[in-house]
Formats: structure tokens, sequence, C-alpha cells
């Protein structure tokens, strides 16, 4: 019970350092956000002046910090600001959070199927030619950025190929197939890291174990 408290106060201070950090670094990013989100006003600046009253950006960094914790702990997450108009950061989680969840699901299962297969056949075929690849491979996985891969991917099997689409989200209940092509570059993408990872760790035990 004790560790239990003193993590759960761990995990406070550091939620207070880095949330406090951060409306400290975003202060000092050049540039006023009532003007990027109205960059057109009236010569009194009167909607800006109203933008920042509205979101407390005229008031001390200690009292804006602590008015967003307040509203964090009460659910409130703001809003966020599109050129179409305002939409509250709760709902746009919650839109994007199943989508994530299944996505974080399907890496997952896709990782292991790949990487147990190949961790068991490297692992029997310990020094050969064929296990030095894979762990050269699974080195170049492992430093390669999603972001890259997802470029990578989108151009070769998107825009060359044709084969996925190159942007947007098809549910699976909308369409099945849809579905499956429009996941199949973020789920590669994702999943080439954490298939070197499990690779490399199974690897190793089996050796150890054979």
């Amino acid at each position: 019970m004790r560790l239990l408290a003193q993590r759960l106060l761990q995990l406070a201070v550091v939620f207070v350092v880095v949330t406090f950090f951060t409306v400290v670094l975003i202060s000092l990013v050049p540039g006023k956000p009532e003007v990027v989100v109205i960059p057109f006003d009236d010569a009194e600046h009167t909607q800006q002046t109203k933008f920042r009253e509205e979101n407390n950006l005229d008031k001390p960094l200690v009292q804006q910090w602590a008015i967003w914790a307040k509203n964090f702990l009460k659910g409130d997450l703001g809003n966020y600001y599109t050129s179409t108009g305002t939409d509250p950061v709760k709902d746009r989680i919650g839109s994007a959070l199943p989508i994530s969840l299944l996505l974080i699901l399907y890496v997952q299962v896709f990782s292991l199927l790949v990487s147990v297969p190949l961790a068991v056949w490297a692992a029997y075929r310990s020094g050969s030619r064929q296990d030095k690849l894979l762990n050269a491979g699974a080195f170049g996985c492992i430093s390669l950025p999603a972001f890259a891969t997802v470029l990578i991917l989108t151009y070769y099997l998107g825009v060359q190929m044709n084969l996925v689409p190159t942007d947007g989200y098809t549910g699976p209940t909308e369409d099945l197939v849809g579905h499956i092509k429009s996941m199949i570059v973020p789920v590669i993408a994702l999943s080439l890291g954490q298939i070197a990872v499990y690779f490399r760790l199974l690897r190793t035990d089996l050796q150890a174990t054979l």
C-alpha cells in the first residue's frame, strides 16, 4: 500500500512538472495563439482580445496552468481549433480512440505472427548466414522511424501500385475489404519496430534454452 502511495505521489509530481513546463514552452513559441486562430481581425483586435480572455491567455503562466489543471480534473480538455470552427478535444479523442485501439490490436497480433516463427527459425540456425541477415534486418527495423515507413509504403503501395488508399479510414462494418486496405500501411509501419524487438528477445531466449 505504501509503494502504491509513493507511485501515485511520483505520478502527481511528474504530471505537475511536465504540464507546467509544457505551458511555459508553449508561451515561448514565436507567434501568438490568437493570431494563428484569428489571423484577420479589425483594427482594434477585438476578436483576438476576446479569444485571449476566453482562453485565459491574458493571465500569468501559473494561473493559466492552475485553470487548465482544474478543468482537466473536471474532464474539460479544452477545444480543438480548425479553419472551419472548434471541436471539444474530448469529442475528438472519443472518436479517434476506438480506431487507435483497433490499430494497436492489429499491430500486436501481426507482430507476434511474424516475429515468433522468425525467432524460432533463426534460433535453430544460430550463427548461419540467414540468422545474421535477420539480425541485421532487426537492427534496421528498430532504427527506422514509423513516419518514414508510412511515407515509403504510401508512395509505393498507394501511389505507384494503387493497392491501398493514400489517406482516410474505412470502418470494418462499412466495408471489410476497404477496412483491411486502409489498415495495411499503418499496421506494417508500426509493426516493424515491434517485430524486431520481439524477434531479438525470443531468439535470445530460445538460443539459451536450446
